[in-house]
């Protein structure tokens, strides 16, 4: 008589199986679709930017549960912050534009928790702290990084995707052959110390890389692209993880499913929304 766990197994692989087509030809459309943006245009990488933030706030939204009158406020006020960062760095729009939508946002931010207040719900207080957090986790790192193109060259955009794919495989890779020690198993059982030094080790050389074949068309020196590299290993680890966290404690294994076979638009760029504040800041004050 078959055993009920290997038929499981065998189910499980061949679903895994059957999948893979799906999961190559979408993460193929998006990488195109990215690397397409990005060089075409700062409005096509805004757009594509743009568009992300959108479907990332809604998928974050329906993870933190929120009502339907602060969903309502807080996607107000996410396309007010967007607009905001697209304008700010432009010297053809008016000063009074820009404070009458700062006006506007903080506004927004206090009809929050009115709302709340009159929301009639005993977790009014964690409904506002989920609105905040969709501000600061979605908001502040979308806006950011449409201001990229601003702060810095359309060939550092692209290296930053790179070096954020290059610690994503090569983590995998390291904890999977060498993979001994947990890195936060209450968070991400899957992932390893060695396979996060594997990462940290190779994105640095990705970025040393990245400076000799970026040299002709690209001013970033190699002290700043180790930095860099550095920098979206570590902290876009972190985002990785703070992701998990977000889905373990909705209960969900996936942020959303616009993606087929890898889940929402939370899920792919989670490193990129984390470690964008520390690279704008850093190349906003070497540019």
């Amino acid at each position: 008589m078959p055993d009920a766990s290997t038929d499981k197994k065998d189910i499980k692989d061949k679903f895994i199986a059957a999948s893979l087509p799906v999961r190559a030809v979408s993460a193929v459309v998006y990488v195109v679709l990215l690397v397409g943006c990005v060089l075409w245009s700062k409005n096509t990488f805004s757009a594509f930017m743009g568009v992300c933030s959108a479907v990332a706030m809604i998928e974050f939204a329906r993870m933190q549960r929120l009502i339907l009158p602060l969903k309502t406020v807080l996607f107000i006020l996410h396309a007010v912050i967007i607009l905001l960062s697209e304008w700010i760095f432009r010297t053809d729009v008016p000063k009074y534009y820009l404070a009458a939508l700062t006006a506007v946002a903080v506004m927004l931010a206090f009809v929050a928790f009115i709302v709340a207040l009159f929301s009639g719900r005993n977790d009014s207080a964690v409904q506002l702290g989920s609105f905040t957090t969709a501000i600061l986790y979605v908001s502040v790192p979308f806006s950011l990084g449409m201001a990229l193109p601003d702060v810095t060259e359309k060939w550092v955009i692209l290296g930053i995707f790179i070096l954020l794919w290059s610690n994503d495989t090569f983590a995998y890779i390291f904890g999977i052959s060498l993979g001994r020690h947990k890195l936060m198993e209450r968070i991400s059982p899957k992932k390893t110390l060695e396979g996060f030094v594997g990462g940290v080790v190779c994105t640095i050389v990705a970025g040393v890389a990245l400076f000799y074949i970026m040299g002709n068309v690209c001013t970033l020196s190699m002290e700043n692209w180790i930095v860099i590299s550095l920098v979206v290993s570590v902290i876009g680890t972190m985002g990785d993880l703070v992701e998990s966290m977000f889905k373990r404690q909705a209960g969900v294994k996936d942020s959303g499913r616009i993606m087929p076979g890898h889940g929402g638009i939370l899920d792919r760029l989670d490193s990129f929304i984390m470690c964008v504040p520390f690279v704008f800041i850093y190349l906003y004050f070497i540019s």
